[in-house]
């Protein structure tokens, strides 16, 4: 691009009731009850991946898929120069997976 968008982005929530801004908004019903945490911490050009730099964090309580509700999922991503690390853990009951994406 002929020109350059140097940015930086800071987004933190907590303690969002999903469920109750979707009811108020007029969406139905939406399959995670609270968006515990988000942050995201941006800094580069939009248009230029490779200037990126920055993490995203996120935590999400009581996701429903059917008949199964699990209690909390946790996903962060690292990213800088265009490469990007991606972490996710979810715990149900005594058993827990966790995914690692470089």
């Amino acid at each position: 691009l002929a020109k350059q968008y140097a940015t930086r982005l800071q987004v933190t929530m907590q303690g969002v009731g999903v469920r109750a801004a979707a009811a108020y908004f007029g969406i139905p019903d939406v399959p995670l009850e609270r968006l515990e945490l988000f942050t995201l911490d941006f800094t580069g050009d939009p248009e230029k991946p490779k200037t990126w730099i920055g993490t995203a964090r996120v935590a999400v309580e009581n996701v429903a898929a059917g008949a199964l509700t699990i209690p909390q999922i946790q996903s962060e991503a690292d990213f800088q120069g265009g490469v990007a690390s991606f972490k996710t853990r979810v715990q149900l009951g005594g058993n827990a997976a966790r995914v690692e994406v470089r």
